[in-house]
């Protein structure tokens, strides 16, 4: 688990990327907590239709504008919230029977 200390020390590092860079690592590590929700759904048998939206599929272009990848973020925290929703309230019903 990492340390307060450390996670401070990484920001400041993220915040030395330049935008390119930081679109790119933000993309990734919301590509990472998605993958992780989706397995944990997988490994319970919890429906996984996850939703998708073409604005996704501007995050593969170089040098993506700042509009498009704040609307595929968005698309993303929606997907994020409604796998985490799904997921949770599976296991609600399981644990308060």
């Amino acid at each position: 688990m990492i340390e307060n200390k450390e996670f401070n020390e990484y920001v400041e590092l993220f915040k030395k990327l330049p935008l390119q860079a930081k679109k790119e690592k933000v993309n990734e590590e919301i590509k990472k907590l998605i993958a992780f929700i989706e397995k944990a759904k997988a490994d319970l048998k919890i429906d996984s239709k996850m939703l998708y939206n073409r604005e996704l599929l501007d995050l593969n272009n170089d040098n993506i504008s700042d509009e498009d990848f704040v609307e595929a973020i968005f698309v993303y925290v929606y997907i994020l919230q409604e796998s985490m929703g799904n997921y949770f309230n599976t296991v609600a019903k399981v644990l308060y029977k």
